[in-house]
């Protein structure tokens, strides 16, 4: 007959960590028969205890690899958010765009209540400039503006008002914008984008 107060020792040792060939041993060395402690172990549940095993180092190397990799393409995302990834080609060599002037004055300017952006684009260039991105930087946050279908040709001018939240943008501390022609697919000339840090008041 199986000794119950061998097995609830069996079973106390294992919630403690040991395994169970240490527990064998220890109990044979103290005077237990080999065939006690066996009828003991075989009436114990395989279910009932899971010997603990270290953690998997390769499961520790592949956590750490996704959360650096998610760290990653998160700050991907926020760069890209902010500034997106233009670049320049062959064919914006002829291309140029400015805000156009009145009395020598940029006609660029945000309303009063700061919940419009107002702005006249001229091409100065020898190209027509196909599409434009106001990206527009704020105090706490940025937003972006996408002139698809401007077809501005050389010498022509272009009026935008853009709609802004003053409560998601906040101050508007600068206006960056980026021209783009097509030529099989759209590319944004980045070296001749225009900056404005100082934003008057229309």
């Amino acid at each position: 007959m199986v000794n119950q107060q061998l097995i609830e020792y069996i079973k106390s040792v294992r919630e403690k960590g040991f395994s169970d060939e240490n527990i064998k041993k220890y109990l044979i060395k103290h005077g237990y028969s080999q065939a006690m402690v066996d009828d003991a172990f075989a009436k114990l549940s395989p279910s009932a205890y899971k010997e603990k095993k270290p953690f998997p180092k390769k499961i520790v190397f592949i956590i750490i690899g996704i959360i650096v990799f998610a760290g990653i393409g998160y700050g991907a995302y926020k760069l890209l958010k902010v500034q997106p990834l233009y670049f320049s080609s062959a064919v914006c060599k002829n291309l140029s765009i400015k805000i156009y002037e009145l009395r020598d004055e940029p006609i660029i300017c945000a309303f009063p209540d700061n919940t419009k952006l107002q702005m006249i684009l001229e091409n100065n260039g020898a190209i027509t400039i196909n599409s434009a991105t106001v990206l527009i930087k704020g105090q706490n946050n940025n937003m972006e503006d996408i002139i698809d279908n401007l077809n501005l040709v050389p010498g022509d001018v272009f009026t935008r008002v853009i709609n802004i939240d003053p409560n998601t943008i906040g101050r508007i501390n600068e206006i960056v914008i980026t021209p783009a022609v097509v030529n099989k697919k759209k590319r944004f000339c980045n070296d001749k984008k225009l900056v404005f840090k100082d934003i008057k008041t229309c």
